[in-house]
């Protein structure tokens, strides 16, 4: 492994085993020399003592030349085993008496006493014969036993010297570990730096470099997380200067009309539906009798009951309009139920007024508008304007269908939506197109392109989404056609044959059904080259309603090269503090930022500040709906990365 790739704990700790490695094996080393040496000694002083007192000893015997005696007596103590040879000679070198035993060393390796070798010295006395010298005694002690105590002791030492070194090491590694764990920390929060994590280390290290190194990380993490805080506060201020109401926090007039001109122009939005126009009477007697702090409380109570009505029933845009009247657009199940709805609305604001503002002039009227693309904003508001002067001085609580387009204007019936969707996935046939998402950094490379479905019916023709999708949520077909335009892409020479990645849109009733969320990820498992040319994309409502486990899904996503994005960003009343968490590949800002951006200078500001912290943290900006040049060079000058519209683009057929 190259040690630029290996961790500083490795290292330290590779360097502290060969060093006591070192110092052990030097040790054991000088303990083995030292007990060598000593048994050496042993063995020649064992030698020359035994020749001492065995030549005094034979001494008398051999003046009478006793032979028999003298063998006796070297044989009673060459008999012992502790010598290796006993020989007498005569003073003419004549060997008398020779006894040898030959060194064999059966529980002892040879490579043992090969590589340790034991010296074992001749030593020698002479014998007297009276006054003269008779002879000489050699003695040479035997290793064997040497051998033995050394070999024994070296493994006793052995054993010892390991566990010193498994505890020794243990307990340095440990030591080591808690030295460097503010290190660690400190690389941890260094990556997360990268990844826009802005995480300090709690714990601070006693350590003075150490100490010193955390402190100055933790102070640059603030400061970083505090830039960046500043930009999404910025991005949140322009939000709320550009489009929200400062008194009930709901989307001003303003925001509204952009944002309906943009749904208007688009064929494919799900969110075109029926406008809501609510109108109240008894503000003026309110703020005459209670006060003007009551007026604006009263106000925010009637923007709370729509919150709460329409809580997890998509995004409606809910926007005060004027002094005392709201609007809002219904989309999925509530085009179907708008008279459900309106009741539902008028039952809460009469349960309101009797309760805690009961003045006598008190009144809702509730106009309902049927809205299609192609229409125009003018002609919408001149028919929401005339129909309020008709309704006259409001005294009750009713709402009224008012003539205007509709939503369904081929007159399909539910029965009929359901035969069409259950063909369409019977026989597996969708008309799937595709939308450019254009590069600002390359005009000549796409971002990605934008998947878009229709389906036909043999009486109707081809429908588009915004003719059917609210019909498929309040049937309950929506995940089954997710699934099926997911599978038909994946099939596709689109996929197969080119790098430009496909965006499909995902459903809220697919995003948060776990069923469907493992069936997509064992579908991209089982193909993970297409995989990594897919991004899913939904919308911020979506995001903000979703459950808990949305993080594991969308790095189940990530993990297998899967893009994630945000659609109709900045459409809720929402922070942006789920940016962080979530951290999408890229979002798309919504249209009604766009569609006026020309001529709208607080939407420039808003876009610029969130072009910044996206970017901060590595997400891509996409803007909508730019219909126009003018539109297309100031989203470029502000800094977004993609424009998608049909000035950049019309759909075309997807290559299947």
């Amino acid at each position: 492994m190259e040690s630029g790739n290996m961790t500083l704990y490795r290292q330290i700790v590779i360097i502290i085993a060969i060093v006591l490695s070192l110092i052990f094996s030097g040790v054991f080393w000088i303990n083995i020399k030292t007990t060598r040496n000593y048994l050496q000694e042993q063995l020649d002083s064992h030698a020359q003592d035994t020749a001492t007192s065995l030549g005094l000893s034979l001494s008398p015997h051999m003046k009478s030349n006793d032979m028999a005696i003298i063998e006796s007596m070297i044989d009673a103590i060459f008999d012992r085993g502790y010598y290796k040879s006993i020989r007498l000679v005569d003073m003419n070198n004549e060997v008398l008496v020779s006894r040898s035993l030959p060194i064999e060393q059966s529980n002892i390796p040879s490579w043992f006493t090969d590589n340790i070798r034991l010296e074992t010295p001749l030593r020698k006395a002479l014998v007297t014969s009276g006054w003269r010298q008779g002879g000489v005694l050699y003695v040479q002690s035997h290793p064997g036993f040497a051998y033995r105590e050394l070999w024994y002791l070296v493994m006793e030492m052995l054993i010892w010297v390991f566990i010193l070194f498994v505890t020794l090491s243990a307990l340095g590694l440990l030591a080591i570990r808690i030295i460097l764990k503010p290190l660690e920390d400190v690389e941890r929060q260094a990556m997360e730096i990268t990844e826009k994590k802005f995480n300090t280390v709690s714990v601070i290290p006693k350590t003075r470099e150490l100490r010193n190194v955390v402190t100055a990380m933790n102070y640059m993490t603030q400061k970083l997380k505090s830039i960046f805080q500043e930009q999404l506060d910025n991005a949140i201020h322009w939000k709320s200067e550009a489009s929200e109401d400062i008194v009930t926090g709901l989307y001003n007039r303003r925001f509204f009309d952009s944002a309906l001109k943009s749904w208007l122009q688009s064929t494919e939005d799900n969110h075109l539906g029926i406008i809501y126009h609510v109108h109240l009477n008894g503000i003026s007697q309110i703020n005459d009798v209670y006060g003007m702090e009551k007026g604006d409380e009263f106000l925010r109570d009637v923007a709370n009951i729509l919150r709460e009505t329409l809580l997890g029933k998509g995004d409606a845009l809910l926007t005060r309009y004027t002094g005392s009247s709201y609007i809002f657009i219904a989309s999925g199940e509530q085009v179907v139920d708008k008279e459900s709805l309106a009741e539902d609305l008028l039952e809460e604001i009469k349960g309101m007024f009797r309760q805690r503002y009961p003045v006598s002039e008190q009144g809702c009227k509730i106009n309902i508008y049927a809205c299609r693309a192609g229409e125009e904003i003018e002609d919408i508001q001149f028919t929401l304007n005339e129909a309020l002067q008709k309704s006259g001085f409001i005294t009750g609580y009713d709402y009224s269908v008012i003539k205007g387009g509709s939503m369904d204007r081929k007159k399909i019936t539910m029965n009929e939506w359901d035969e069409i969707f259950t063909n369409t996935l019977t026989n597996r046939k969708i008309h799937i197109m595709v939308q450019g998402v254009e590069s600002t950094a390359d005009i000549n490379k796409e971002v990605h392109r934008e998947v878009l479905m229709r389906i036909s019916s043999d009486v109707y023709g081809l429908l588009t989404a915004g003719e059917f999708l609210s019909k498929a949520e309040y049937l309950n077909k929506q995940m089954d056609l997710d699934k099926l335009i997911i599978e038909k892409v994946l099939e596709s020479n689109a996929v197969t044959e080119s790098n430009i990645p496909l965006a499909v849109n995902l459903s809220i009733q697919s995003f948060e059904n776990t069923e469907f969320r493992q069936w997509l990820l064992k579908k991209l498992e089982e193909d993970e080259n297409s995989a990594r040319k897919i991004a899913f994309e939904v919308s911020e409502v979506t995001i903000l309603n979703s459950g808990g486990d949305t993080l594991n899904f969308i790095s189940g996503l990530r993990q297998l090269g899967s893009q994630f994005g945000i659609d109709h960003f900045g459409t809720n009343e929402a922070t942006f503090s789920y940016m962080q968490s979530i951290r999408p590949d890229y979002i798309k800002i919504d249209g009604a930022y766009g569609i006026d951006v020309e001529t709208n200078q607080e939407h420039q500001f808003f876009i610029r500040t969130l072009v910044s912290a996206a970017h901060s943290l590595d997400i891509l900006v996409i803007t909508e709906m730019v219909t126009n040049a003018q539109q297309k060079n100031i989203l470029t000058d502000i800094g977004v990365d993609g424009l998608q519209g049909f000035y950049i683009e019309k759909p075309v057929q997807m290559d299947e």
